[in-house]
């Protein structure tokens, strides 16, 4: 018989021996693993000890300050009116910050400001300030401060005085009856002008007033010079307004200043009386180291002027002070601080009060 080829056989599923009938369905996909989570960043080795940290990086520069500009030579028609009037008597000329600014001959200082006002309308003075400079030749400078309200503008004058001499003054408003001088000691006190309106106020019932700031004050310094040299500034304002104004003078001031008056008075400074705004008894906190040793040698009227919350005087204590001053009179500001600050009260009101206490004083005592 012949041989006969072997039959083929089926093909097998994979894996398994048994033959699988065909399926109509799609095959379907194969199920994918989960990815392995992130292995997290290998930690840095510590650092050896001893070893240095970074340098950290500079800081950066602050910023410079831009410097105020420098006054130039005034070379306005304003400056050359003045100097075609008064000629060689106008010695400088000034524009600093704004400002015009003349220098005059101290003989023709009242013709100057004169001219000033009727001519130049600069009708408004709004301040009057007394300079001891005490390494110049000319160590006193009296400097005005004026404002024309038609030009929006404003103009300073100035003059200079040695040991001895004199600046001529002239009273300009003949209305006013007496002269109040107030120092203002503070330059940054929290109602600065606590004088301003008490002065505008004053001068609407006829007081005249005349403010100015101590020379440290007026160099912009927080630090006060030492009494001496205080006083001595006090005094030669009161001296020059003593000189220049026909009625009683009455002195006084906020806070400081107010007790800088006292001591020239003390000392013999002649005054009608003393107007105190605030006076400071003792510092804050510290009420024995009270302040009053001089006041008991003062025969003139005085006006204490005092906040119940003023912590440069408190209230007992400043009673006992006030108890041993036969010519001494005290107005109480109810829950005022050293600046009069009222709370539930405006500060137009506590000076309305202070205006009316201060020209009741005057009027009694200026007669």
């Amino acid at each position: 018989m012949a041989n006969e080829p072997p039959e083929k056989q089926p093909p097998s599923a994979a894996g398994s021996g048994e033959q699988k009938p065909a399926s109509s369905e799609p095959p379907k996909p194969a199920a994918a693993e989960p990815a392995k989570p992130a292995a997290p960043p290998a930690a840095k080795p510590p650092a050896p000890a001893g070893a240095a940290a970074p340098p950290a990086k500079p800081a950066a520069p602050p910023p410079k300050k831009e410097e105020p500009p420098k006054p130039v030579a005034l070379e306005s028609d304003l400056a050359k009116r003045f100097k075609a009037k008064f000629g060689a008597a106008i010695r400088e000329a000034w524009l600093d910050r704004k400002q015009s600014i003349l220098v005059v001959e101290r003989e023709l200082l009242i013709e100057v400001c004169r001219y000033a006002r009727d001519a130049e309308k600069f009708d408004f003075l709004t301040d009057l300030t007394a300079v001891d400079w005490p390494k110049r030749e000319k160590r006193f400078e009296v400097v005005l401060n004026l404002y024309s309200f038609p030009k929006n503008e404003r103009l300073r004058i100035k003059t200079q005085a040695g040991d001895g001499e004199s600046v001529p003054g002239r009273h300009v408003e003949p209305g006013h009856r007496d002269a109040l001088e107030p120092a203002r000691a503070e330059q940054r006190h929290a109602r600065a002008h606590l004088l301003v309106e008490l002065g505008e106020g004053l001068a609407s019932r006829g007081v005249a007033v005349v403010r100015f700031n101590f020379r440290y004050a007026e160099a912009g310094r927080r630090a006060p010079d030492p009494q001496p040299r205080l006083e001595a500034c006090y005094r030669a304002v009161a001296e020059a307004v003593a000189a220049s104004f026909p009625g009683r003078m009455f002195l006084g001031g906020k806070s400081m200043g107010g007790r800088i008056a006292s001591h020239i008075v003390a000392d013999g400074f002649p005054a009608a009386g003393l107007v105190f705004l605030g006076y400071p008894l003792h510092p804050p906190g510290k009420p024995e180291r009270i302040r009053d040793a001089h006041l008991t040698a003062i025969t003139a009227p005085m006006l204490f002027l005092q906040g119940t919350k003023d912590p440069f005087a408190m209230p007992d204590v400043l009673h006992q002070t006030i108890a041993k001053l036969p010519t001494a009179r005290l107005l109480e500001i109810e829950g005022g601080d050293h600046s009069f600050k009222v709370p539930g009260r405006s500060a137009a009101a506590v000076t309305a009060e202070l205006v009316e206490a201060v020209d009741c004083f005057v009027t009694e005592h200026a007669r």
